[in-house]
């Protein structure tokens, strides 16, 4: 397969797309309270600051996979 790369940072910038658009996070910290008694602070969590810092990180990993696809493969 020629665009390994490409693909693979294709798939995990939507990964990251579809992880800060559900409550997945918010969820695993309230599981992860609940079985070791910690405290993580679920707030910041649930935070749209959170939520964005991710679609970012997301967005930059979609970037970066289409600038390789493009001017590697022309």
């Amino acid at each position: 397969m020629k665009y390994k790369v490409e693909i693979s940072l294709l798939i995990s910038g939507l990964f990251l797309f579809f992880l800060s658009t559900s409550d997945f996070l918010s969820y695993m910290a309230e599981l992860l309270n609940t079985l070791f008694f910690n405290s993580l602070p679920i707030v910041f969590f649930s935070s749209y600051l959170f939520r964005t810092i991710i679609l970012f990180c997301g967005a930059s990993f979609i970037f970066a996979g289409c600038f390789l696809y493009k001017y590697r493969h022309e």
